[in-house]
Parts: structure tokens; sequence; C-alpha cells
């Protein structure tokens, strides 16, 4: 016999496995610290070559009056800027990739929570099912023992 909550549980399941569940169950096995460090590094890594190829459209763009810059001797003044940019750049983007990974983080889990508690419901369902299947092959037994024994 056919059980339409289970059948309604498991496709749901389902689909969420499909579709939201592809990133998020991989994700979910990982502390949230763990989860957001590599988030981090990754970031820092992307963050680091967008800004190597600004610089090189900057210097690009601005290769005369950096030519005379650095002719009269007004390197350092140079390198001090992109460094103090770059410092600035790279702790904000983290500060901001910190932020937006925890908040993907807290709503990964909310999502699995959901999720869990699905597989919870459809567990106790099966396990249901097996107990009257075994309570029926109890009772089948005991029957097939009555009309032996009346016999």
């Amino acid at each position: 016999m056919l059980n339409n909550e289970k059948i309604i549980l498991m496709t749901k399941l389902a689909l969420y496995e499909q579709g939201e569940g592809k990133k998020n169950i991989p994700a979910g096995k990982y502390y949230k610290s763990d989860y957001i460090g590599m988030r981090l590094l990754g970031s820092f890594v992307y963050i680091n070559i967008a800004f190597i190829i600004l610089c090189a459209i900057w210097i690009v763009q601005n290769s005369e009056p950096l030519l005379k810059k650095i002719t009269t001797g007004k390197v350092f003044g140079i390198i001090f800027y992109v460094v103090v940019v770059y410092i600035i750049t790279v702790v904000l983007y983290m500060i901001v990739s910190y932020v937006y990974y925890a908040y993907k983080y807290k709503k990964i889990r909310r999502s699995l929570k959901g999720y869990h508690s699905n597989l919870k419901r459809l567990q106790k369902i099966q396990d249901e099912e097996i107990d009257n299947m075994l309570t029926d092959t109890e009772l089948n037994i005991q029957l097939d023992n009555e009309k032996q024994e009346a016999e």
C-alpha cells in the first residue's frame, strides 16, 4: 500500500538534493570556521589577482607621468601609495567577504536543518511501516499455527 505522506517527503528530499542541496550538503559538513576560512583564502587569492590586473591597467594608462616621477626619484612615493591602497583594499574586501560568507553559512545551516528534519520524519514513517509489517507477519504466523492446531 502506498503512503502519500512518505511519497511527498521523498519527493521534497529528492528535489532539494538535486537543486539547492548539491551545494549545501557538502558545505554543511564543515565547521563554520573552516568554511569561512576556506572561502576567505579564495577571496584573498582573487583580490590579489584583481589588484594586479588593475595596477597593470593603471600603469599602462599613466605611463608618461610615472616615467617622469621615476626619473625625478619619486619612486618611493609611488610604491608607498600602491602599498597603502593595496592594504586598504585587501582589508576591506576581506571584511566584506567574512560577513558575506558567515551569512551564507548560516543560511546553509538553516536550510540543512529543514532537510534533516524531513529525513528524520521519513525515517520515522519507514520505522512505523516496518513495525506494522512485522506485526502483520506475527499475526499471520499465529493464525497459521491456530489453523494447524485446529486440524
